[in-house]
């Protein structure tokens, strides 16, 4: 199981991606998060395609922040809810879904978010940037109720067989009679 890890306060590689409905605003982020002199990662896409899908450009994000490549991730799609749903998937990610300043706050504050997703087609830019803005200068409050909460999410949701469950149920099954005993 992984430790509860906070960016907050040291050097940051951002990871940011869209899929094609978020591709202008996702460019225009990259460009306005450089200018603040962070280092910056596009994960792309790298040309507006229709046909693109999501998963791919949030599972790079996640991907890059669990291997360590990458500190933390903007996400932006449509809604935000399939680049949310993507992301999450990972262990030890913490995807919020954001589209208002105080919710970037708590994401942070409460939940030690370590990706921020968003809606390009419900937000201004500046509306993106105001919520990126506080969600990069909030650190995690380390509460001891917001620890225990996150700790809990940590031991529920970890599954240590999950890739044995997916090809061999049978021996899945036997794993967990064993765990249980």
């Amino acid at each position: 199981m992984q430790q509860l890890n906070d960016w907050y306060g040291t050097t940051v590689k951002i990871g940011v991606a869209s899929d094609h409905g978020g591709y202008n605003k996702k460019n225009d982020l990259v460009d306005y998060l450089k200018t603040k002199g962070l280092d910056v990662v596009d994960c792309g896409p790298h040309s507006l395609d229709p046909r693109d899908d999501y998963p791919q450009f949030a599972c790079r994000v996640a991907r890059g922040i669990v291997r360590g490549d990458l500190t933390c991730g903007i996400l932006l799609c449509r809604t935000g809810i399939g680049m949310s749903i993507a992301a999450n998937r990972f262990h030890g990610i913490r995807a919020a879904l954001v589209s208002t300043v105080e919710r970037a706050l708590a994401s942070r504050d409460h939940n030690a978010a370590n990706i921020l997703v968003t809606g390009g087609d419900t937000m201004t830019e500046q509306e993106i940037r105001d919520v990126i803005d506080t969600w990069l200068a909030t650190p995690y409050s380390d509460e001891a109720r917001h620890t225990r909460r996150l700790q809990g999410l940590e031991y529920e949701s970890y599954d240590d067989i999950a890739a044995v469950r997916c090809v061999d149920p049978e021996m899945a099954a036997v794993l967990d009679r064993e765990i249980a005993r």
